[in-house]
């Protein structure tokens, strides 16, 4: 069990190693309205 074990291990790791897709971005305009938003709110 151990064997297959690592070999499905070393198949994640290097699939998993090929995803380049993994940042999230926020646009500048959302941020500026959630800042917004909330110093609305604030005061």
């Amino acid at each position: 069990m151990a064997i297959p074990s690592l070999i499905g291990i070393a198949i994640c790791m290097l699939v998993h190693s090929f995803n380049y897709d993994n940042d999230y971005y926020i646009p500048v305009d959302e941020i500026k309205r959630t800042e917004a938003s909330l110093k609305g709110a604030a005061n």
